[in-house]
């Protein structure tokens, strides 16, 4: 296809493609009349699982024992996230594994 006829059709089928998408009702009315664009969104970000040392996150939110092996989630509070040993209140370092507790 020679670059002219390229231009020729690419002028035509974008003509189209605009008078199609004025033609849609509510398409392109966004932001219309007031001067500013339409506010993006973002995405929340993933609330995070708890999850098992062994297999992973779990699909219950509230889990704090794992439903395939039963062992205590990293995550469940007042329990150390390395190897899963109840802390003692206001503990900086598990006293089971001596790994620092997130504070």
């Amino acid at each position: 296809m020679s670059d002219g006829d390229y231009e020729a059709l690419k002028a035509k089928y974008t003509a189209e493609a605009l008078a199609a998408l004025r033609a849609e009702p509510g398409i392109g009315d966004e932001g219309r009349g007031t001067g500013l664009a339409p506010a993006v969104t973002r995405p929340s970000s993933p609330v995070p699982r708890p999850g098992c040392p062994t297999h992973g996150p779990r699909p219950e939110s509230d889990a704090q024992f794992c439903s395939e092996c039963g062992s205590r989630l990293a995550s469940a509070p007042g329990y150390c996230a390395r190897c899963g040993a109840a802390l003692e209140r206001d503990a900086r370092y598990c006293h089971s594994c001596g790994a620092r507790v997130a504070a």
